[in-house]
């Protein structure tokens, strides 16, 4: 029985995100199997006063370990690296740009961002994050 309560406390551990994905507002960079660091968002801002096309920014961690940037937003977008968006992410120390990566937008506005990202960089590290967070003016 002492076994089976085990597995049973560890799949509802895994299952609940505690070992797994990042958390609301997290952001997750692992090599291979491991987890190189979590940050949390320190920084999300939309630039209404840049014209039609305001870029939104986010930072996670303190200081900075990785900025996204997302030069249109708007809601439904699934956009890739490269793509016609032009959404970029970066690790901020050496300036480190993703080789590939997937941007979902749920919902964007002036004041709020909620979606998903995923990003692969040169030296083999992921990077996944939630976002849901209010946005700021710069």
């Amino acid at each position: 029985m002492g076994g089976r309560l085990l597995v049973l406390l560890w799949v509802s551990a895994c299952s609940s995100g505690l070992h797994g994905g990042p958390s609301q507002n997290e952001a997750v960079a692992r090599v291979g199997r491991k987890e190189s660091f979590r940050a949390q968002m320190t920084a999300a801002t939309f630039c209404t006063k840049c014209g039609r096309d305001a870029p939104v920014t986010l930072e996670f961690g303190t200081p900075a370990k990785v900025k996204v940037t997302i030069p249109t937003c708007y809601a439904h977008a699934k956009s890739k690296i490269g793509d016609h968006d032009n959404w970029q992410i970066a690790f901020v120390e050496g300036g480190v740009a993703a080789t590939a990566g997937e941007l979902d937008i749920v919902d964007c506005t002036s004041k709020h961002v909620t979606g998903t990202l995923w990003a692969t960089f040169p030296d083999n590290r992921r990077v996944e994050a939630e976002i849901d967070t209010e946005l700021k003016e710069p």
